[in-house]
């Protein structure tokens, strides 16, 4: 059995994971990523939320496989149903559960392109749980192909900024850091559900782009 992770250490603990839901009946979401195992072009999708995003992406990147992991109860079963109105994704892998644990046991067999973390909780009371604070993020930089990346989006200023000015002591290059909103942008095809209501009343977004360092 693998291990199971802590969630804000990223190190080894005896505790169980707590699943909410698996993702089909009798079947965990560690079954569901050992498909990706071995296999080139895998995206994942922290937060997915009602799926629009990643399904999306997996219409238009038939080549990749992604991975798409949401926490929480309610948004998982609309995520679920919305694949079922849809024709067949064979490149999409729902995950239901914490990424911070359902994550790391997998990560060594994993070969990971991209990463996309969008509208995240910003946490403005609690540093430690910010992602580019988070050990986890630090797995995920390891994991990563030689150009993999890691995806922000928010909009949040002073979130995207302390991105932006941690990244470097974390082992990160800021490769794109490109700000959009309604008037400079309005062709933007919104990506999430929240981007789109911040897009719509014209909210500057953020889409942050890192990269790993060059370990030379």
């Amino acid at each position: 059995m693998a291990q199971n992770f802590d969630r804000l250490t990223a190190k080894p603990t005896a505790r169980r994971f707590r699943w909410i839901a698996p993702t089909t009946a009798g079947q965990a979401p560690d079954l569901e990523i050992t498909k990706a195992y071995g296999r080139g072009g895998v995206v994942v999708e922290i937060g997915c939320g009602v799926g629009w995003h990643s399904i999306t992406y997996c219409r238009n990147h038939p080549e990749k496989i992604v991975i798409a992991i949401e926490r929480t109860r309610d948004k998982f079963s609309r995520f679920k149903s919305r694949i079922l109105t849809n024709a067949p994704i064979p490149n999409l892998i729902p995950a239901h559960g914490d990424a911070l644990r359902l994550l790391p046991p997998h990560l060594e067999n994993l070969s990971i392109d991209s990463v996309f973390i969008l509208y995240p909780n910003p946490e403005p009371k609690a540093k430690a749980q910010r992602w580019i604070h988070m050990p986890f993020l630090d797995l995920l930089r390891e994991a990563l192909c030689p150009e993999g990346r890691v995806v922000f989006a928010t909009n949040v200023q002073n979130y995207a900024d302390e991105i932006l000015a941690t990244a470097p002591s974390r082992g990160w290059l800021v490769s794109k850091d490109k700000r959009i909103n309604i008037c400079d942008n309005p062709d933007f095809q919104p990506r999430t559900h929240f981007e789109k209501k911040y897009f719509l009343r014209g909210e500057t977004l953020r889409h942050i782009e890192l990269k790993k360092k060059d370990p030379s």
